[in-house]
């Protein structure tokens, strides 16, 4: 009992470095390659969990699906080896986009601990705080002129992303340091924009509860209109970072507050309505500026060299002309021209990655989504725990939204995040199950 109290207190300091390390990761890999670091804390916390005298916990529908995500990244990886890739390049696409779910089974058995839950939506809460904050203050330091090269993912951008012309791979028309956009902690606006609204929907349950039962964010209680506060300053980043994706996510997201607030619609649309509009008129010259900017970025075309019909037409023409194993099983396609740089990301994971790839995503997403509804339907939740399963589910909507443009749940703290998410909603059905059976047994 013992072994297994301390193992769980390591494992528990692990995640938490791990999601630090990947948060800040492009920060940090300007002074020191930090991604080794998140390595050996993943692989440590799985060698932890497998020596650990863990009981058998109930089997929750979320965990199979996921170690066979897993296996089946194991298996592309072997493929991808034996027919041509870079034993390297096979194994960092298993380190990217498969393992960090590994710590889903790790996770799941932590957060059946309420205190650990509790913790964990504090920490998910502060670096989303982090987040917002560092958006508007990189926005000022650019309103008033000031270099944005002493946040450390700005220099470290510049030599990593192919959108800027001082990178190796810079695409034709790359753009000057000078001219960067607000790049956000994630490292360019896509990134950062779709973290930030992740993690806002995750906690946005939790914020706009009214009642005091939930006991996360006391000062919620104590100042009730912060919760209107807070949308504000999320809809202002987010038009800063001016990424149009991201918005319709965001609008998505009230909507469905909106009209899940059973006989209160009228009233939420009425004030939300109202508090944009009075911020909007009193800040109209600084909205107008962003907006000028937006339009005029959409009529220039960006997308023209990486939407054309010769790109797409080679790449689907490759694709449906390989062999059987390149369609279900993914293959390189970086070979084609503009391949690594089209912004249909999702397109880009299922050539990559094979068909396969894509139904165990899309298995995952829905089966955690249906489970959700099934926990919440049947009522016997605490107050925070049926909080937290409508946060998984609306931050998972938001960044399936996203998954159609850019996918930037596959990426860096988003994935890990994504780890998380389905770890919590596994836990939760394992608390529920627990607590049906007590209760089935104290009737015997």
């Amino acid at each position: 009992m013992a072994q297994a109290f301390s193992s769980n207190r390591i494992l528990q300091k692990l995640l938490f470095l791990q999601l630090i390390l990947v948060f800040f990761q492009l920060g940090l890999r300007h002074f020191v390659d930090s991604t080794l670091v998140r390595d050996i804390c993943l692989i440590l916390a799985i060698v932890i969990s497998l020596l650990s005298a863990r009981r058998v916990v109930p089997r929750d529908g979320i965990t199979g699906s996921v170690w066979l995500y897993l296996c089946y990244g194991i298996l592309i990886m072997s493929i991808h080896s034996l027919t041509g890739a870079s034993v390297v390049s096979s194994v960092t696409q298993f380190r990217n986009f498969f393992l960090p779910l590994a710590i889903v089974p790790i996770s799941k058995c932590l957060f059946v601990e309420k205190s650990f839950r509790l913790k964990l939506v504090k920490f998910i809460f502060a670096l989303f705080v982090i987040l917002l904050a560092d958006v508007y203050v990189e926005y000022i330091f650019q309103l008033i002129g000031l270099s944005r090269d002493v946040f450390p993912w700005y220099p470290f951008q510049y030599t990593h992303i192919y959108r800027f012309s001082t990178a190796p791979d810079a695409i034709p028309g790359a753009i000057n340091p000078e001219q960067a956009p607000i790049l956000g902690i994630q490292g360019w606006p896509l990134n950062t924009s779709a973290t930030l609204l992740g993690l806002y929907a995750f906690v946005y349950p939790l914020i706009m509860d009214t009642s005091s039962k939930s006991n996360v964010f006391y000062f919620q209680n104590k100042f009730p209109w912060v919760k209107y506060l807070w949308l504000i300053l999320v809809a202002g980043a987010l038009l800063i970072l001016q990424v149009k994706m991201t918005m319709i996510a965001f609008i998505a997201l009230i909507t469905i507050h909106v009209f899940s607030r059973k006989g209160k619609v009228i009233k939420d649309v009425i004030l939300i309505s109202t508090l944009f509009l009075l911020v909007a008129a009193l800040t109209k010259d600084l909205w107008v500026e962003i907006f000028q900017v937006f339009s005029d970025e959409f009529a220039e075309g960006e997308m023209d060299y990486i939407l054309s019909a010769e790109t797409l037409g080679n790449l689907f023409s490759v694709f449906f002309s390989g062999s059987p194993i390149d369609l279900f099983f993914g293959a390189d396609f970086s070979h084609l021209p503009n391949f690594e740089n089209l912004e249909i990301r999702l397109l880009v994971f299922t050539l990559e990655l094979g068909i396969i790839w894509l139904i165990f995503y899309l298995i995952i997403n829905i089966r955690t989504l249906r489970i959700g509804k099934r926990l919440l339907k049947k009522g016997n939740l605490e107050t925070t725990d049926s909080l937290l399963v409508k946060g998984i589910q609306l931050s998972l909507i938001t960044y399936l939204i996203d998954m159609l443009h850019y996918a930037n749940q596959m990426y860096l703290f988003n994935i890990f995040f994504f780890g998380v998410m389905l770890a919590l909603m596994s836990s939760l059905i394992i608390q529920n199950r627990n607590a049906n059976s007590i209760s089935n047994s104290s009737c015997l």
